[in-house]
């Protein structure tokens, strides 16, 4: 079972759907003491409910679900055959993605001579598989369609360090570039590569970590995706930017002999020592000494 601690919440992902768990809660006191409190809850029942598959191009197709698991789940995905192997023959599968109720992936190198079955599935850390109904595939009956994109609402603090993430669906158009624009609010424009900073990203779930953040501002960001035909974005987010003097919990070391300035994950951010001008306020590591930038 994954526990994530967020703040004072924990979040349970991975349990079997119309099942009872018990939680204990237990705190523990320096002097020896400790309280506890018992929760007990139910899962809902899962919904995973087949929509017909977008083939982008002969012989590749999105495949979708709608359902109502959490954006965060990781075990989901899609199992594939074709209409006339046995039984016997196990099917292919692989793991999707999951933005606000919609469950997505791609399958590709399907022989467009032949007709495929698809259907979703989800995982518990029990090893337990549910699975939604067979819906049908003829991966030589193609159209035309977008690249898909979504920029995630959620982000991740971990000292100065923020993480943000997103996903990615190829259309009908190979992908020639992906990832993120961001930028401090009331200094962007919206228009591509102006007064914005752009970093890279793979994968269909993406995620980079942002650690050149002004402290205490509020900052925009979005992911897209650039294809021969133009660049495609996700929803417009925003998060404010941790105050880089709190939360400091870990420094990496790094030995005197090593010339440079670096930050708190012992990422060489300037080569010259001699000075911090121009960095923002933040704990660095000059000369394997800890130096405070007020």
């Amino acid at each position: 079972m994954l526990i994530q601690k967020r703040r004072d919440t924990y979040k349970m992902t991975g349990l079997d759907p119309k099942t009872s768990y018990s939680v204990t809660y237990t705190v523990k006191y320096a002097t020896g003491g400790k309280e506890s409190v018992n929760k007990s809850f139910s899962t809902a029942d899962l919904k995973l409910e087949s929509q017909n598959p977008k083939v982008t191009k002969r012989g590749e197709a999105v495949v979708c679900a709608t359902t109502n698991m959490a954006d965060d789940e990781t075990l989901a995905g899609f199992e594939w055959r074709k209409t006339e192997a046995p039984d016997v023959v196990l099917s292919k599968s692989a793991l999707a993605v999951i933005y606000d109720g919609t469950l997505e992936g791609v399958i590709k190198n399907l022989d467009p001579t032949s007709f495929y079955k698809v259907r979703p599935f989800y995982q518990s850390n029990s090893g337990k598989k549910y699975y939604g109904e067979w819906i049908g595939i003829d991966p030589s009956d193609f159209s035309y369609f977008e690249p898909t994109v979504h920029t995630y609402a959620s982000i991740n603090v971990d000292n100065n360090i923020v993480t943000i993430s997103g996903y990615v669906l190829q259309g009908s158009d190979d992908i020639l570039s992906q990832g993120f624009e961001y930028w401090i609010n009331g200094t962007a424009t919206r228009a591509p590569g102006q007064n914005v900073i752009k970093v890279t990203a793979s994968g269909l779930r993406m995620s980079v970590e942002l650690s050149d953040l002004q402290p205490n501002r509020e900052y925009g960001y979005r992911a897209f995706v650039t294809t021969s035909r133009g660049t495609t974005y996700g929803e417009e987010r925003t998060f404010m930017s941790p105050d880089v003097m709190t939360g400091i919990s870990s420094v990496t070391t790094v030995k005197e002999a090593t010339v440079g300035v670096y930050d708190l994950r012992g990422r060489l951010v300037r080569s010259d020592a001699s000075s911090l001008d121009g960095l923002p306020k933040g704990l660095y590591v000059v000369g394997g000494k800890k130096i405070i930038k007020r």
